[in-house]
């Protein structure tokens, strides 16, 4: 009861923190995540979001199993796929070609700071993969016909490198929601997993925290809260209720044990707290090559 206490109290300090900070200043919005096939990519410039449709450097294709090629003096780049199906695509022209047969785009490729963008969602269609977006976290997932998602996360984790691999696989899933969600700030990120447990998390987002379980190798969004700065008064969606308090609220049951927080924080590193064998709080800083990087190993 008592780690759980305390689970409930860094959960309201994360939310009442976070809120103030959204409210004092405006920091700067993360940029969209690309998950490809399960894993995070990494990507030289963030990718450009524009009237709905959202572009990548050309060069992240190859993180789909695409082979491409620019042609710097026509600014004409080809995109091709296992099968040999290709399109072609020229800079600031809404023709493309799809083996050869003409194709209207609604927004053409651009260039951005010296890099050839494309957009995503038609390349990737049209090619052969799914392209689903995650509102929760303001994430894409782009998936092979093939791509099998939801590597087995089990309840119970044998050792510190099985939980390690099964919280970043957590992570890696889309979260998916049965209700509509009370919105996004998209400056902070923290993950907070049961302590020695991988198939529950809440991830915290400003005065938002969503609580997921992963099941049947779907991340499942159980329900949301919202909670303003100092302000006892909550919103709530999903199987949440405003009206019973969370310490009660079976959401909270897998976190008795105490909980451990991954957060990412300013621009290439994560924290990750958590307490010892003498209950001592601990905290360490990492560097995060990619978005995957926020979870770190620690002591199970």
């Amino acid at each position: 009861m008592k780690r759980m206490v305390i689970a409930l109290s860094v959960l309201f300090i994360l939310c009442i923190v976070q809120s103030s900070l959204v409210l004092a200043a405006a920091p700067p919005i993360k940029p969209i995540q690309i998950v490809a096939n399960g894993e995070f990519i990494k990507i030289d410039i963030d990718p450009l979001s524009e009237q709905g449709h959202l572009f990548i450097p050309i060069r992240a294709l190859a993180s789909l199993g695409l082979s491409y090629s620019f042609n710097p003096a026509s600014k004409m780049a080809t995109v091709k796929n296992k099968n040999g199906d290709y399109i072609k695509l020229t800079e600031s022209n809404k023709t493309a070609l799809y083996n050869e047969k003409s194709i209207e785009l609604s927004q053409p490729a651009q260039n951005k700071q010296g890099r050839f963008l494309v957009p995503i969602r038609l390349v990737s269609e049209i090619l052969g993969y799914n392209v689903q977006y995650e509102e929760v976290r303001n994430f894409v997932f782009i998936d092979s016909k093939d791509f099998k998602s939801g590597t087995s996360i089990h309840n119970s984790i044998n050792n510190e490198q099985d939980l390690y691999i099964a919280r970043r696989a957590a992570i890696s899933l889309p979260i998916v929601t049965n209700f509509k969600t009370l919105g996004r700030v998209g400056v902070t990120q923290q993950y907070s997993f049961p302590v020695g447990r991988a198939d529950y998390y809440y991830y915290v987002d400003g005065p938002y925290t969503t609580f997921v379980e992963i099941k049947n190798g779907q991340a499942v969004a159980l329900g949301q809260q919202q909670v303003q700065d100092r302000s006892p008064i909550k919103k709530t969606a999903g199987s949440l209720s405003p009206n019973v308090p969370l310490d009660e609220d079976p959401v909270m049951l897998p976190y008795r044990d105490g909980n451990v927080v991954f957060s990412s924080i300013g621009i290439g590193r994560a924290t990750a707290a958590y307490d010892d064998d003498n209950n001592k709080r601990i905290e360490r800083t990492n560097y995060m090559n990619t978005y995957w990087d926020v979870i770190q190993k620690i002591p199970k």
